[in-house]
């Protein structure tokens, strides 16, 4: 063996020795490292057995934290903060008394003519409906109050007059809390003008004798002679459109159709109800009393039958300056149905229904009139294809036209 040879082979046997030796020292390391967990978990072991509480605080705290800092000596026991006393809450609290002011007005009925105490439980008891009516009574009421009247001798008769007015006015429509509806707010303007027109007469019978037949002439005017006026004006359209479509109840719609249904019995007659309001029934059971057919359907149906219509004929409480109708709840969907249908839409209106006032969609639109318990709502002018009064039947449109009209004829 050569001397390289030889080296050679001692280099790899202290290489082998010096990894063992390593190798064991690992292993003593290991192994003692071991044993020493092993005692250190012992004594936490043997501490817990001996003292729970420490060995709680032992498990959540490691041994190398730093001990809390003591309090120094000089503090005083009297910087501490302690608790807040609270006075203790009484036993029993004594009731208070609130006094809660009623909504309903208290009005002396003692200054209220019976005819306006008449007209009004007339219109609570649903005896008297719709604008039409409750404008002829409250004229009727007018007069009787004015023929009972007696003039005081301190103040002029038309001042009098004029303050027994205001309180019956003041009861009709509960001292202010709703606005009446406005063909009668209509009626009540023009009647305080003529009240305040009465200066100019010397003595009580003769103011009370104009006063009557003004009243007289507006009853002959727009509720006689406009009823016969306006029956006449639908019948000749109901005479090339003989399929007629009603809603809910109208008092002047209904005359309208007994006329008409009288003098033409081509006409076949279609009375669609409010499943809320239930006011059409009466008029339906009128008709077959008089042996006259007709179809009676609720609102949800109206898409149906509107069909087989050639023309809607509805009422309405107002007509405004900008073509609008106040009409009765519903009036709406059946002006919808109708345009939808292409089938024309007819509004009987006596002109003075008609209100310088411009109505527009609302978030609420619906509204509560005085002496009525109808709900009324606003129909756009461009459903309504004409308005039929006692001057002629007009567009929408004409609104502004027939209010300067009148205005007129109030002047002279």
């Amino acid at each position: 063996m050569t001397d390289d040879a030889k080296c050679r082979n001692e280099v790899n046997a202290q290489r082998k020795a010096k990894k063992a030796e390593d190798k064991a020292r690992k292993e003593a390391a290991t192994k003692a490292k071991k044993e020493g967990k092993q005692e250190q978990s012992s004594v936490i072991a043997k501490k817990v057995v001996e003292s729970p509480d420490k060995g709680a605080e032992l498990q959540k705290a490691p041994s190398t934290s730093a001990p809390p800092k003591k309090k120094p000596t000089g503090e005083s026991n009297s910087s501490r903060s302690k608790p807040i006393k609270k006075d203790p809450l009484p036993k029993s609290i004594p009731p208070t008394t609130t006094t809660i002011r009623s909504l309903t007005p208290i009005i002396d009925t003692s200054r209220v003519h019976p005819s306006f105490l008449s007209l009004f439980s007339k219109c609570d008891q649903g005896i008297i409906r719709g604008v039409d009516e409750i404008c002829e009574e409250f004229v009727f009421a007018f007069q009787a109050f004015l023929e009972d009247y007696h003039h005081q001798e301190n103040i002029p008769f038309y001042e009098g007059l004029m303050n027994g007015t205001k309180s019956s006015l003041s009861y009709l429509n509960s001292d202010g809390k709703y606005t009446f509806p406005f063909a009668l707010g209509n009626i009540i303007r023009q009647l305080k003008k003529e009240i305040i027109a009465l200066a100019k007469y010397d003595n009580d019978a003769d103011s009370k004798r104009h006063l009557n037949g003004w009243l007289e002439n507006y009853i002959d005017v727009h509720f006689s002679s406009a009823d016969a006026a306006i029956v006449k004006f639908a019948g000749d359209k109901l005479r090339t459109l003989p399929r007629v479509l009603i809603y809910g109840s109208c008092p002047l719609v209904e005359k309208i159709i007994l006329e008409s249904k009288l003098g033409n019995n081509e006409i076949d007659i279609t009375i669609v109800e409010s499943p809320i309001e239930g006011n059409a029934l009466e008029f339906a059971s009128k008709l077959s009393d008089k042996g006259i057919e007709t179809t009676y359907t609720t609102l949800n149906c109206v898409g149906n039958v509107m069909r087989n219509v050639d023309v809607v004929l509805l009422g309405c409480s107002a007509i405004f300056s900008n073509g609008y109708a106040l009409t009765q709840r519903g009036c709406g969907v059946i002006a919808l149905h109708a345009e939808a249908c292409n089938v024309p839409v007819l509004i009987a209106a006596k002109t003075f229904k008609f209100v310088d006032l411009v109505k527009t969609h609302e978030n609420k639109p619906k509204e509560v009139n005085a002496l009525t318990k109808e709900i009324l709502e606003a129909v756009p002018d461009d459903l309504i294809t004409a308005l039929v009064t006692e001057m002629r039947i007009v567009p929408p449109s004409s609104a502004p036209a027939v209010l300067k009209a009148k205005q007129l004829d109030y002047e002279q």
